[in-house]
């Protein structure tokens, strides 16, 4: 059975693989949970101030953006049932690739 480890990147996203069995799959996914549950609430405390700044600059579409590709991606860590490690590695890397898209579109219009 798949099992995602809950790791932090910078960008929040989790990413990791390996097996286990029921119980620990039970474990490792409960600890999952909280991990996306403690991100988005961090997440959604910090938006409002991290907006306000990016406006000020002129990215605060791009922000947006950002931050809408953020939680699709935080939201999306959890392994399908269908998922192989292949098709859940690739899944995971695209969603990082959409990350760094969104945030350079953020660096250009805030000129950082």
């Amino acid at each position: 059975m798949p099992i995602v480890i809950c790791k932090m990147y910078g960008s929040g996203v989790m990413k990791g693989y390996s097996y286990g069995d029921d119980a620990r799959a039970k474990q490792d996914s409960e600890k999952l949970d909280g991990c996306i549950a403690n991100a988005e609430i961090s997440a959604k405390s910090t938006f409002p101030d991290a907006l306000a700044l990016a406006q000020e600059k002129g990215a605060g579409d791009a922000l947006k953006t950002y931050y809408a590709v953020w939680l699709s991606s935080l939201r999306g860590a959890r392994p399908r049932a269908e998922d192989s490690e292949y098709s859940y590695v690739q899944r995971v890397n695209a969603n990082d690739q959409r990350l760094e898209d969104a945030w350079a579109k953020v660096e250009i219009d805030a000129g950082l």
